[in-house]
């Protein structure tokens, strides 16, 4: 059986993030070694950090007005280093994307 586009998506995507979530916290980490080599200082670049650099707004979950116990999950999982919150969001997409366009194969 031929294979359509989409299932080629999906083996051409999965291996690209990979790739590029792992050369994405490679980078970053590269970043902040050699900002700590040159001044002995280490700066640490949590989640929220990238998300107020592309203007996304989220001063709300640090201040909610209800739903408390869902805002310090969400605070928690928006310190996450971005070294490992690159390669984790990448490679979930590219699963995710895989469970969508992925069909079982009903003629075998």
């Amino acid at each position: 059986m031929d294979k359509d586009f989409w299932d080629k998506s999906v083996e051409f995507l999965v291996p690209v993030a990979y790739v590029v979530g792992l050369l994405g916290a490679l980078a970053i980490l590269g970043w902040q070694v050699f900002y700590w080599l040159r001044t002995s200082i280490w700066i640490p670049v949590p989640l929220y950090e990238a998300l107020a650099y592309l203007g996304i707004d989220i001063t709300r979950v640090y201040m909610p007005t209800d739903w408390q116990g869902l805002a310090k999950v969400v605070q928690w999982l928006l310190d996450v280093p971005l070294t490992i919150a690159v390669p984790i969001t990448f490679i979930s997409l590219a699963h995710i994307w895989q469970a969508i366009v992925s069909t079982p194969n009903s003629h075998a």
